[in-house]
């Protein structure tokens, strides 16, 4: 969620600095809208690239915990334990396909409109943004769902935290 705050706040403020970004002034001009969004581009593509890592990392070493007390994290089996269960499972191959998939694709397609961009090749440009798009309408609601089966796992594991081992439902 932060990476999308980040963004949403750098390309919404840069534009309205008026900076220009002399590498890609020749293809910009000195309007500063394209210009605020290749400078957000720049502070947020490190931002997502650093979540993705740490996400994938998280939801890993929780699936080795969750598999490793063979899903009794909290010393007794129960409903809301296989909830975890599954939900962590999705939530590590939603990460997995987001590290080594989309964001890949994304980062290949940012550097190939920068690349474009630079060298004033408004043909290219335009194919590798609009190659950049289609991945970032691909990417959005599977960075939601992450979110959303994150705080499954919050609230679920908050509530099985304060659970007495004796008023469990046993399976």
């Amino acid at each position: 969620m932060s990476p999308a705050i980040t963004s949403i706040s750098a390309f919404t403020q840069l534009k309205e600095v008026g900076l220009v970004v002399t590498q890609y002034q020749e293809f910009l001009g000195d309007d500063p809208e394209p210009n605020g969004r290749m400078a957000a581009g720049y502070i947020s593509t490190p931002v997502f690239n650093m979540t993705d890592t740490a996400q994938a990392v998280l939801a890993l070493a929780a699936t080795i915990l969750f598999v490793s007390t063979r899903g009794n994290v909290f010393g007794f089996t129960s409903r809301l334990n296989t909830l975890n269960g599954i939900t962590l499972a999705l939530l590590l191959g939603l990460c997995a396909w987001i590290y080594f998939g989309i964001s890949p694709s994304m980062n290949s397609a940012v550097e190939a409109y920068r690349t474009a961009a630079a060298a004033n090749d408004t043909q290219e440009a335009a194919l590798t943004y609009k190659s950049m798009m289609i991945i970032h309408e691909t990417s959005e609601p599977l960075y939601g769902a992450r979110a959303i089966l994150v705080f499954i796992l919050i609230i679920a594991s908050g509530i099985l935290s304060g659970t007495p081992k004796t008023k469990t439902i046993q399976s």
